[in-house]
Formats: structure tokens, sequence, C-alpha cells
């Protein structure tokens, strides 16, 4: 072995801060992932104020009830996790369709490094901008929760400094950091954003929505990528059929799966 074939062989085995700062400069300089970005820390504020605002009234205020208020204000994660398939899809399918992930691949022959860079920004971006995104929902919406009625003593104002209200507006940013993720592993198996981007979002948001039995319901909570919805949930209900982490813990293990087969999927084409 040459000095020269031993010197690249021991590069190609050290971590390659090269690849991350690369690649934050491809997110920087794309003006679609920014504007997704941007509205992910807006659109979901609107959207949760926009919903709780047409909410009914409680008639007298205060009146008993099993309205989870901490989840009615994250609502606008319906939403986020649109725009976190985006920014996770774009992340890699962006470059696949122009054909530029085979300059990427060049640079880094290594592409798992190349794929799980993508997908390690993508994670962190949708996550700080995610969970200031759902603080934003709390203290929007929550006031516009009183003037309808929903305050003590049915209703006493949530600790979001501790308990399951802190752990519903965090897991909520995780939620979108998951989608984002689960994005980027489908984007790298069928090679087109286009495709992924709705994929993702039926996986994520359709098997809640087109529940319409008590079992469907107890299947989608539990077993789809849907389940991790229940990381917002702050009371018990009986229409709650699964547990905040084991719920986030499902849709996680689907992002993994889609990650994982990106990776074997990326590792045996050509390009």
């Amino acid at each position: 072995m040459t000095a020269t074939t031993a010197s690249a062989t021991a590069s190609a085995r050290l971590p390659r801060p090269s690849v991350a700062r690369a690649e934050w400069i491809k997110l920087v300089g794309s003006r679609g992932t920014l504007t997704a970005l941007a509205l992910l820390a807006v659109l979901p504020v609107a959207f949760a104020a926009l919903v709780v605002a047409n909410t009914p009234s409680t008639d007298p205020p205060g009146v008993p009830g099993d309205d989870d208020i901490v989840a009615n204000t994250l609502v606008g994660v319906l939403v986020a996790v649109i725009i976190a398939a985006v920014v996770g899809a774009n992340a890699i399918g962006n470059e696949q369709r122009s054909g530029m992930i085979c300059t990427s691949y060049t640079a880094t022959p290594r592409r798992h490094r190349v794929i799980l860079t993508k997908a390690s920004i993508a994670a962190l971006t949708t996550l700080a901008v995610g969970v200031a995104s759902s603080w934003a929902s709390y203290l929007v919406a929550r006031p516009l929760q009183r003037r309808q009625g929903y305050v003590a003593p049915s209703y006493p104002e949530p600790d979001l400094l501790s308990g399951p209200p802190l752990r519903a507006v965090l897991g909520t940013g995780l939620l979108i950091t998951t989608v984002a993720l689960f994005a980027v592993g489908v984007a790298t198996i069928v090679r087109r954003a286009s495709i992924a981007i709705p994929l993702v979002v039926a996986a994520v948001i359709l098997p809640g929505l087109l529940s319409s039995s008590d079992s469907v319901q107890r299947f989608a909570q539990r077993w789809t990528p849907f389940a991790g919805f229940a990381i917002q949930h702050t009371v018990q209900r009986p229409d709650y059929y699964a547990g905040p982490w084991q719920g986030l813990g499902i849709t996680a293990a689907y992002a993994a799966l889609a990650l994982a087969g990106g990776l074997v999927v990326a590792n045996r084409r050509d390009a």
C-alpha cells in the first residue's frame, strides 16, 4: 500500500465536518427551504389561532368537560408536519431530481455520510423552528380559549414548565422533526420530492382523519405514523388509545425504517 493510498484510506475513516459545512451552505442557499422554515414558524401559529377562535364557547364559562386544552392550542401541528415533509424531502430530493447528487457522492464516496448529514441538518432546523412555533401557538391560542370559557375550575391554567403540558409542547417539536426525517428517507428511496411529500403527509395524517370507528381509530393511534400525535395528549380520555411516548416512538420507528431503506437503496444505485 502506497503512502498516498494509506493517507486516503485513513482520511476516509475520519469525521468529515466538511460534509456538514457543505450541506449547511446548500440549505442556507436554498430559497425554497428557507421559505419553508419561515412558514413553519408562522403558519402553525396562525392555524392554531384560527381553529381555537372558531371553537364553540363553553356555557357557562368553566363548565366541566374533558377537552384537552393544551393539545387544542397545538392543532397547528397539522400544518407543521406538511411543511416538515417539504423540508425533509427537499433536503435530498432536489439534488436527486437535478442530478447534482452525483457530485455530492463523488466528493463523499461513503453515501451514508451524505444522507445522514442531510437528515441531521433537516432534523436540527425543524426541531428548533418547530419547538419555537409550538410555544408561540400555545401563547397565542390560550388567551383565545380563556375568552371562550375554558377556565378554572374545570380547565385550570396549565403549567408549561413541568409535567404533561411541557412534554406536549416540546414533543410537538420532536414530532415535527420525526416527520422531516421520515421525509428524508422516503425521498431518498423514491428520488423525487414531489412524490415523497404527498406520501409522507398521507402516511402521517390520513390514518387519523379517515378513521370512522373506534377499532380503526385505535389501530391508527397505535400502529400507524399518525400515532405520534399522542405526544400532545395531556388528559385522560376514552378516545386516546396510545401513550404519548409510545405514540411518538411508533412514528420514529417508521422514520428510522425509511432512513434505513434509503441508505440501502442509495448504496445499491449507480447514482
